[in-house]
């Protein structure tokens, strides 16, 4: 039999190897002469651990596959194990290794537990080691459970997405940080507690999504920036200044601990004060039940929105019904999502009640997606009562998909676009 896959460039089969962990690259030394030392050359590092290795081991191998590599560059670089301070010179030579091979997208996880915030050990992220006359293509930068220091000076020109989780870091380092990113497109922020006061402004900024999550003690956020795309927000109640947003078309907005009615009067008084009409996705919600009677103060006509999102967590029994205005207030609506935190026993009835007296103003038909959490029991029972509703309203098509886990919400404001989350099994 003749081996063809061998007489390929070595270009082709390290790149194919790139797609394996690097226990599995490895492994393919052992097939002839030809393969045995391919593997050194791979553009991707992912230092995943599913062993679990103690950190002296985890060290070890990571600094033997260092030595090990022949390639002359690195596409990403990615470390994930439980730090302590004892760790941080081996962790600053992967990067300067990294900075040396040209890696474009560098990972830095200090914890290999995915809920684990409370480690103390956090990593002080260098970067002195990123010197304005050191040549870097980093494009993409991820840190978690790290330390942000001023002063940021290094060099990060073609740098396009940063995401911070669990990171030390103040305003004036992000701001610093956007000052010498003038290709940043994406920033994301997570559980930054340190983090009161947030600039984002600038007349180069070219920024196109920022995400600013779990960040409780901010104070005041102020954004005007001239290509921002998207903007999702969920904490505590800040004071929002949206300004020169004329490319904004993509929001989200959640305030906790406010109640469903609080929080959205909340997000679209902000929304009306930076004149967002142009807005084509919305969404809005909060973490506690809506009260009864609820009613929303002072709505803009949203006259380009085409997909609108409600986060709500609801009790049995409880109406839509104060959810109509906010209906009426987006005339050329396409899409409604409802995202229920519910047992809907009565549910579908009172889903047709709040949206029948608003269908008649609607231009398109609107294609009606009801996310809930439920047991099967309730599913089953939902769905043929939302059978019943599509087939006596021609407005209505109707998706449903039940989730049993709580963690939807955080699930879905970590994701990028906005098409719907999986269906789960009903």
């Amino acid at each position: 039999m003749v081996d063809r896959i061998s007489d390929l460039p070595d270009e082709i089969l390290t790149y194919t190897l790139s797609f394996l962990t690097l226990r599995d690259a490895a492994v393919t030394s052992v097939l002839s002469s030809r393969w045995r030392y391919l593997w050194t050359s791979v553009t991707s590092l992912n230092f995943d651990d599913p062993l679990c290795m103690r950190r002296h081991r985890y060290i070890k191998w990571v600094n033997q596959i260092l030595q090990l590599h022949q390639g002359s560059n690195i596409g990403a670089f990615r470390v994930c194990f439980d730090f302590d301070k004892k760790s941080s010179h081996h962790v600053d030579r992967w990067i300067d290794f990294a900075i040396e091979k040209g890696v474009q997208s560098l990972e830095l996880d200090m914890s290999k537990d995915p809920l684990n915030y409370c480690n103390l050990m956090r990593y002080t992220f260098p970067c002195n080691i990123f010197a304005q006359e050191r040549r870097s293509y980093l494009k993409n930068l991820r840190l978690r459970l790290c330390i942000l220091r001023p002063p940021v000076s290094g060099s990060f020109k073609y740098l396009r997405g940063l995401t911070l989780e669990n990171v030390y870091v103040i305003g004036e380092v992000l701001e610093n940080f956007l000052s010498n990113c003038l290709l940043l497109e994406r920033l994301t922020v997570e559980e930054a507690h340190n983090l009161v006061n947030l600039k984002v402004a600038g007349p180069s900024l070219q920024l196109k999504y920022l995400v600013i999550l779990f960040c409780f003690r901010v104070k005041n956020i102020e954004i005007s920036a001239a290509n921002l795309v998207s903007f999702k927000y969920y904490g505590s109640k800040t004071n929002l200044s949206l300004k020169n947003v004329p490319q904004l078309v993509d929001v989200y907005f959640g305030v906790a601990p406010l109640s469903v009615s609080d929080a959205i009067n909340y997000g679209l008084r902000h929304l009306a004060g930076g004149n967002l009409s142009q807005l084509q996705t919305l969404m809005l919600g909060s973490a506690l039940p809506f009260e009864a009677n609820m009613g929303f103060k002072n709505l803009i006509v949203l006259t380009n929105l085409k997909h609108l999102l409600l986060l709500i967590y609801a009790k049995d029994h409880e109406s839509l019904l104060g959810f109509t205005s906010l209906l009426k207030a987006s005339p050329f609506l396409h899409r409604l999502e409802l995202h229920l935190h519910w047992r809907p026993d009565a549910a579908s009835t009172q889903v047709r009640l709040a949206f029948q007296d608003a269908a008649s103003t609607q231009v398109m038909k609107i294609d009606l997606a009801i996310f809930f959490s439920c047991t099967r029991k309730y599913a089953m029972g939902l769905s043929d009562r939302v059978l019943m509703m599509e087939l006596s309203d021609p407005h209505l098509f109707i998706h449903l998909h039940r989730r049993v886990s709580a963690d939807y919400l955080i699930h879905h404001l970590n994701r990028r676009d906005n098409v719907p989350l999986k269906e789960g099994n009903a």
